[in-house]
């Protein structure tokens, strides 16, 4: 789901915080726990 999110916002963390209804900092503990790297997201088409 996380992941489905940063490719909508290409890997934007505040816009993919928003849409979950996280916090920035909720947001960053998450990918940090599930190993995550919204950089991969980021400029794709």
């Amino acid at each position: 789901m996380i992941d489905t999110v940063f490719k909508l916002t290409n890997g934007n963390i505040l816009q993919s915080a928003k849409k979950l209804g996280l916090s920035r900092t909720g947001l960053h503990k998450m990918i940090k726990r599930h190993g995550l790297n919204p950089q991969k997201y980021k400029n794709q088409p």
